[in-house]
């Protein structure tokens, strides 16, 4: 979960400065996130977390909706093989 977290804080650091070199960028983005404070850390932490649960629940919907979705179509299937 860690890795997870630290590469969305590489993104949040590449994005808010496009202007570093990718040689450069590791030396960067360590130097960046030693600049933040708890505050800052906490922030988006919960940012991140929500945005997770989020992408969680709506990856949940979309199984439930597929899965729905093939249970209808193999009950017409086998309704229409019957004549039904």
């Amino acid at each position: 979960m860690m890795k997870i977290f630290e590469k969305h804080l590489e993104e949040i650091c590449f994005e808010k400065n496009p202007t570093i070199l990718d040689d450069d960028m590791p030396d960067f983005f360590e130097n960046w996130l030693c600049e933040l404070d708890n505050e800052q850390l906490i922030e988006l932490a919960q940012k991140w977390g929500d945005e997770r649960i989020k992408k969680e629940c709506d990856e949940m919907i979309e199984d439930r909706i597929y899965a729905e979705k093939a249970e209808r179509d193999q009950r017409d299937l086998f309704e229409s093989s019957r004549g039904v």
